[in-house]
């Protein structure tokens, strides 16, 4: 009985993304910066770098412009293909 209620929500709820009316969304990738090779001396110390968090409006996968120094707008419709850390 347990099988078959998992498997009938599991195909009501993928039904669900087949009548979705919202447009489609472009998505943005940013490709990683490549790194000059280091030919120096090697030194005996060790960085720690926090992992950076973004909050709030930052914090998500949108595409924000400043179009001036009070304000932060959304393009619609379009995403980066992952989250600000």
């Amino acid at each position: 009985m347990r099988y078959w209620a998992t498997i009938l929500v599991a195909v009501a709820v993928s039904g669900c993304s087949l009548l979705s009316s919202a447009p489609p969304q472009t998505v943005y990738r940013l490709p990683a910066a490549t790194v000059a090779a280091h030919h120096g001396s090697k030194l005996n110390t060790s960085l720690c770098i926090m992992a950076p968090k973004a909050s709030g409006a930052l914090g998500r996968s949108r595409i924000l412009v400043a179009p001036d120094d009070q304000q932060l707008s959304a393009y619609p419709d379009v995403r980066w293909n992952s989250f600000t850390p």
